[in-house]
C-alpha cells in the first residue's frame, strides 16, 4: 500500500475569500494531512513563513533555485523529515531573519513559527490518506510547484468575481496587484474596479496554467455552487482525489458548505464602473452577472 507520506502535495489556493478554507476542511475531512501549524483559516503558517514575504517574492519568484530549494525545504518541514541541505538551512534562517527584520509587527510571530519547527513530534499516524497544504497566495507558484513536485494535485477555488470586488478582504490586491500590472488604488472608491481586474488577470492565470496540467492534477472549484449545490462539488473533489469516502463522511462533508450572507452582494452595486472585458471573464468562468 503507498504510503500516506508518498501522497502529495495536494494544495490548495486562490484568491484571499474564495472559500479555500472550506475545501481545506472537507479535505482534512477525507484523510489529508495539511500541517499543523494552522491560523483559524486553516491557513499552513509553515507557507507564509517561507513564500509570502512581499519583498523576498517580488525578487525570488523568477529564481527557479531559489524556490526549488524553498519547496524542497516546505516538503521536508511539513513531514518531519529534519535531514535539511545547507542551502535549506539557510532558506529557513533568513526567512525568520527577514520576518523580524522587516515586519516589525511579524517577530514573535516568525519567532513561534521556528519555535513549532523545532519542536514538534514526528508524524506517525498512519489514518491520513495524503498531504499537503492550504495557503491562498500558493496560486501565484503553480507553474514553478508543478514543475518541482511531479504527484502534485491543485485545487482552485473560484468565487463569483463581482462579489469579490466588494470585500473588504484586499489583502492580494495590494500584495500583488504589480504582478499582473494593477497598481493599488489611492481611494477606497476606486477598489472595486481595480479588485475585479485583479480578479480576472490572476485566475486566468491559474486557469491557463491548469490547463496545462490537466485534469488529473487540476480541478477548479466554483465556491457558490459548492454552496448552493455540494453534493456535486463534494463529488468532484472525491474524484479528483480517487479517494473511497464512507457514507458517513460524505455525510458530514456535506453539512459542512453553508450559503455566505455576501453571495449576490453586487446586485445593489453599480456595475458600470467595471471594464466590460473584465465583466466577460466572470462570464467566462462560469458565474452569471445579474442586477437589480
Amino acid at each position: 500500500m503507498k504510503s500516506w507520506k508518498k501522497n502529495g502535495p495536494l494544495v490548495i489556493g486562490g484568491i484571499g475569500g474564495s472559500g479555500t478554507r472550506l475545501v481545506a476542511e472537507l479535505c482534512s475531512l477525507f484523510g489529508y494531512y495539511l500541517g499543523d501549524d494552522l491560523n483559524v483559516a486553516s491557513d499552513n503558517l509553515l507557507y507564509t513563513l517561507l513564500f509570502r514575504r512581499q519583498t523576498w517574492f517580488y525578487k525570488s519568484y523568477k529564481n527557479t533555485k531559489r524556490i526549488n530549494t524553498g519547496l524542497s525545504l516546505l516538503e521536508k518541514l511539513l513531514l518531519k523529515r529534519y535531514t535539511l541541505t545547507i542551502n535549506e538551512l539557510w532558506f529557513l534562517f533568513y526567512a525568520v531573519l527577514d520576518m523580524i527584520l522587516h515586519y516589525r509587527d511579524e517577530r514573535l510571530w516568525s519567532l513561534k513559527r521556528l519555535s513549532n519547527i523545532l519542536h514538534n513530534p514526528r508524524l506517525i499516524d498512519p489514518q491520513y490518506c495524503g498531504w499537503g497544504w492550504k495557503e491562498p497566495n500558493s496560486y501565484l507558484l503553480l507553474y514553478s510547484m508543478s514543475e518541482h513536485y511531479q504527484d502534485m494535485k491543485f485545487i482552485h477555488t473560484i468565487r463569483h468575481g463581482a462579489d469579490m470586488a466588494f470585500s473588504k478582504n484586499q489583502r492580494q490586491l495590494k500584495a500583488w496587484g504589480n504582478l499582473f500590472n494593477i497598481q493599488t488604488p489611492e481611494t477606497e472608491v476606486d477598489f472595486p474596479r481595480a479588485s475585479l481586474k485583479f480578479w480576472a488577470r490572476a485566475n486566468n492565470m491559474v486557469a491557463e496554467i491548469g490547463n496545462t496540467l490537466g485534469k488529473g492534477q487540476y480541478l477548479q472549484i466554483n465556491y457558490d455552487q459548492l454552496c448552493l449545490q455540494p453534493n456535486t462539488s463534494i463529488g468532484e473533489i472525491i474524484n479528483f482525489l480517487d479517494l473511497d469516502i464512507d457514507q458517513d463522511t460524505i455525510i458530514a462533508a456535506q453539512k459542512l458548505p453553508r450559503i455566505p450572507s455576501s453571495l449576490g452582494r453586487y446586485k445593489n452595486q453599480d456595475l458600470n464602473q467595471f471594464d466590460p472585458e473584465d465583466l466577460a471573464i466572470v462570464n467566462k468562468f462560469g458565474f452569471n452577472i445579474d442586477q437589480k
